[in-house]
């Protein structure tokens, strides 16, 4: 059954070397997909010391260990043949001081890994000319060793360097400085930039690839995907943004002293006028790579101590939660938030680094917590530090009444909002869930709820439903996103009806991130996967692996179908391990074909090459398909060939009354789409019956041809199936 995984970071001495040898001398798409790689990514994300972004996915990353190797060689296998699709992501918006937000970028698991395993590329591509830098001009995100299964480097070790450095200078007679910042750096990145830093020419596969990923990952929505930013949250990104900086890095470091800490730069002088050309000059090179400086935090000034040249800069507040160093007893804690705060004209922070420190190691504190709900409203950015305080504390009166008041009001932030539904789904009453159910719906149904908004409201009626309020866990059944699903499941209650139904609903999902959250669901209520009713083996492999590994299912895990995981990708068809037997000795010429189709799918350039593939590809399916029948001695076989043993054209073969006959539907389907390809300019340059002149594929055509499509390979599917495939 379920093997507890004790957090991933801790059993690396389990695992062999996942270093990547001689990685600066392959750059190509072969390198990023080879098992060492993948693997070394896998291993990366979760010896991660960002708790942060990890603890949204704690149950997926431990699901996904149980069987990681089989996935992984899955995943592979899916990224040579061209089947891995990334995935739609889900962005929370956390706030920031300012009062506006920061986006945080969900990736399903598999599109994590496939982040990772690019930044893998990509670090072993710069390492050289960084190390030059680090230390000296760059003092962020270091790299850990080649071999490391640790990406980064401790972030504390680069920002004390750099404070230590800052202030030598002062001695030296540098007493002007200006500090520069980039707007919205992570979602400013252009894309093509990036690329064109560090992949080089002739590389199309991994370019292209790499272009399309990022694409889908700008944006939780695919009409809003825009050709810049890269994902915040993920460690991988980090690096990729160093890299993105690191031309100009090379050029600052040349001319001037030059101090970066992510996008924190300070340009130190010994006049006012040496100042000002780095910072014009520096102006120039953002702008010259699409990047925007910030004109509010870019300021010039002379200071009159060491301290000042250190003043501001913005430490990375998430690192605090990873929960390292040992925990406060309750008189230091106390002391270390008294002397974060001062009392005005009302309670404020005055050091926010003390302030977190102390709330992510203090014990439960009557004092601690009257400042924590004092400061909450005014000061939302820190939640997760709040959050993570009250974990001391099983029930809190005060805590429920601000939370309350803070969702009736209408408090702007939706990672706060979200916050908030898990605390009520914790601390409250029973009286108090009542209270609020409502207004939990209608934040689900709400088409303005932010992503964090949802899955908290989400996880707030599972808890109704477990306290015998209702069937509130079916609201989690309507949810459009996977990846909200599966961030809620841990929470789901398997046992009861609506539990039951829920469940159904997400093991009929592609993505596996749903499936993998079922995983301690299905163990607390001692269920196998059979319980849906559903068969295994149309579940994502990772899932079927996952399954097997946790011992909720004894089935044989079958081998992959190429053909049914392109079909499946591009039309409404369910996941079938028929293709083969069917195809038998003409897969790979099918495969290849239908491999050709989908490249050309989404671009309007190439629909009627698109079209030519896939017409080329039912003709394959046809043939092989009659074969089939003839072998079953089934209705509808025709001849194949002529006399002389010459193939009889697809046209024909479509239009032989015998087929028609036994399959009119099947045989209406496929010739709509033959007679449209027949009117390609690639086909005939005029229509054969008509004489009109032949016209290239439109969209809208694409889209109705696919229907067809559709229901064509169902019924295939289902006429295969009755006769015993």
């Amino acid at each position: 059954m379920w093997i507890v995984v004790k957090w991933l970071g801790r059993q690396l001495d389990c695992h062999p070397n996942f270093g990547l040898d001689n990685m600066s001398e392959t750059f190509s798409f072969n390198r990023l997909v080879t098992k060492k790689n993948l693997l070394l990514a896998w291993r990366r994300i979760t010896s991660s010391g960002d708790a942060h972004y990890k603890v949204f996915f704690r149950h997926i990353l431990e699901a996904y260990e149980l069987s990681y190797e089989n996935n992984i060689n899955d995943l592979r296998r899916r990224l040579k043949n061209g089947e891995y699709v990334a995935q739609t992501p889900v962005r929370f918006y956390v706030p920031k001081p300012s009062g506006l937000q920061r986006p945080i970028t969900l990736l399903s698991i598999e599109d994590q890994i496939i982040l990772q395993a690019l930044a893998n590329l990509f670090a072993e591509r710069v390492r050289v000319k960084r190390s030059k830098l680090a230390g000296k001009f760059i003092y962020s995100n270091k790299l850990g060793k080649k071999d490391s299964p640790f990406f980064l480097e401790k972030w504390q070790q680069g920002f004390s360097q750099l404070k230590r450095n800052l202030m030598s200078k002062f001695k030296e007679g540098y007493v002007w400085i200006a500090t520069f910042d980039i707007s919205a750096f992570y979602d400013t990145i252009p894309h093509e930039l990036l690329l064109k830093v560090l992949i080089p020419r002739g590389e199309g596969k991994l370019h292209d690839s790499a272009q399309n990923w990022l694409k889908r990952w700008s944006s939780e929505n695919q009409s809003d995907e825009h050709n810049h930013g890269i994902p915040q949250g993920p460690m991988a990104s980090d690096l990729l943004a160093e890299c993105v900086l690191l031309p100009l890095d090379e050029k600052m470091s040349q001319r001037y002293l030059y101090f970066r800490y992510v996008d924190d730069i300070r340009i130190l002088g010994k006049t006012e006028l040496k100042v000002r050309q780095a910072l014009v000059y520096l102006d120039v090179l953002c702008k010259s790579r699409g990047l925007i400086p910030n004109s509010d935090k870019t300021k010039i000034r002379q200071v009159k101590s060491a301290t000042e040249l250190v003043d501001d800069i913005p430490e990375i507040t998430r690192y605090f939660e990873d929960g390292g160093g040992q925990s406060l007893d309750k008189r230091a804690a106390e002391k270390s938030i008294a002397n974060a705060v001062e009392q005005k004209e009302r309670l404020m922070i005055k050091d926010r680094t003390l302030l977190r420190y102390g709330l992510f190691r203090a014990p439960a504190s009557d004092d601690i917590l009257q400042t924590v709900l004092n400061l909450w409203e005014h000061y939302p950015e820190h939640t997760d530090a709040y959050i993570n305080f009250l974990e001391n504390y099983q029930r809190s009166d005060r805590v429920v009444t601000l939370a309350n008041y803070l969702l009736k009001i209408g408090y702007p932030y939706d990672y706060v909002q979200g916050e908030l539904w898990k605390l009520l789904a914790r601390m409250g009453k029973t009286s108090e869930l009542i209270a609020l159910k409502e207004l939990a719906i209608q934040t689900i149904k709400s088409t303005t709820s932010g992503s964090a908004s949802r899955v908290g409201a989400q996880i707030f009626l599972c808890r109704c439903d477990e306290i015998g309020l209702g069937n509130y866990q079916k609201w989690l059944m309507y949810e459009k996103r996977a990846l909200v699903q599966a961030l809620v499941t841990p929470y789901l209650n398997l046992e009861t009806a609506s539990g039951n139904v829920v469940g159904k609903s997400i093991v009929s999902r592609s993505l596996v991130d749903p499936h993998l959250g079922l995983i301690k669901p299905l163990i607390a209520s001692n269920m196998q996967i059979d319980v849906f009713g559903k068969n295994p083996t149309a579940f994502p492999f990772a899932a079927q692996y996952a399954y097997k590994a946790a011992g909720l299912t004894g089935h044989q895990v079958p081998k992959a179908d190429a053909v049914s995981n392109l079909i499946s990708k591009k039309y409404a068809v369910k996941k079938w391990n028929g293709w083969k037997a069917l195809f038998h000795g003409e897969y790979q010429h099918a495969y290849m074909t239908l491999q050709f189709a989908d490249n050309c799918y989404d671009s309007y350039l190439t629909l009627s090459s698109w079209l030519g593939h896939q017409d080329s590809f039912n003709e394959i399916l046809f043939v092989c398909f009659q074969k089939f029948l003839a072998a079953k001695s089934a209705s509808g076989v025709i001849v194949l060939t002529q006399p002389n043993g010459k193939r009889i054209k697809y046209g024909l073969l479509l239009n032989d009354p015998i087929f028609k006959s036994a399959y009119t539907n099947l045989q209406d389907d496929l010739s709509k789409v033959h007679r449209r390809r027949n009117l390609l300019l690639s086909s005939h340059a005029y229509d054969e019956k008509t004489g009109d002149k032949s016209k290239p594929l439109k969209k809208h055509e694409q889209i109705i041809l696919k229907k067809y499509l559709d229901d064509a390979y169902n019924e295939i599917i289902n006429i295969a199936e009755s006769l015993g495939l």
